[in-house]
């Protein structure tokens, strides 16, 4: 089994970064949808009254428009689109002992805070909900962070790179050193075998001559 060195640790580490970035993402509910919608509701410098009576029902007052009476939730809905667009969330609302045949003479007031107050955006990198100027601005500013430093992700890659050619290159080196320790072994090898070859035909030779040396004198 392979050893998985330090580099490769680093190595790893950094391919993880984006990946890590994206994962595990939180789905909004409608429940966090309602309880965001309300701290909105109650934050909002133009509300005067918002006082929670019942389960979806509560009192409500505004300088936006002329209405001092109930607010009924009559529902909440999620809509997510995918392709990077934010997921948007609405709370149907009713305003109780109104028809809506006559919302138009609230005039522009109601038809602002009806479109804008009562529709949220999901951020799901802090997984908040947040009115459509507050998603607007933040969007902008991450954009502006990102555009201040466009260079991060390619020096990253560019030292990744670098990273991976300096391993390579030390591992060819190795891989000829090894190489030519390899040959020098095997040509000394070679070298003693012809000289223990030479000294075996020199002695052969050396009892030939004996032989014939022997039988000139017999």
């Amino acid at each position: 089994m392979p050893r998985i060195t330090g580099f490769r640790w680093a190595a790893f580490a950094l391919l993880l970064l984006p990946l890590r970035a994206h994962s595990d993402p939180v789905s909004p509910t409608e429940e966090s949808l309602i309880q965001a919608w309300e701290k909105f509701q109650s934050e909002d410098p133009k509300t005067l009254v918002f006082r929670k009576i019942a389960d979806g029902r509560y009192r409500f007052k505004t300088s936006r428009f002329a209405y001092d009476g109930e607010l009924r939730v009559k529902g909440a809905d999620i809509e997510d689109l995918g392709m990077e667009a934010p997921i948007m969330g609405r709370v149907d609302v009713e305003l109780v002992g109104l028809p809506r045949e006559r919302w138009s003479d609230l005039g522009y007031g109601f038809a602002s805070w009806l479109s804008s107050g009562n529709a949220l955006y999901y951020d799901q990198k802090t997984q908040r909900w947040q009115t459509f100027k507050q998603y607007r601005a933040q969007a902008a500013s991450r954009r502006v962070s990102w555009m201040s430093f466009p260079w991060i992700g390619t020096i990253l890659i560019l030292a990744l790179a670098i990273l991976l050619i300096v391993q390579t290159q030390f591992r060819l080196r190795s891989a000829r050193k090894l190489q030519l320790e390899a040959m020098a072994r095997n040509a000394r090898v070679v070298a003693i075998a012809e000289e223990r070859l030479k000294v075996g035909q020199d002695a052969n030779r050396i009892l030939l001559e004996i032989r014939d040396l022997l039988k000139k004198q017999g």
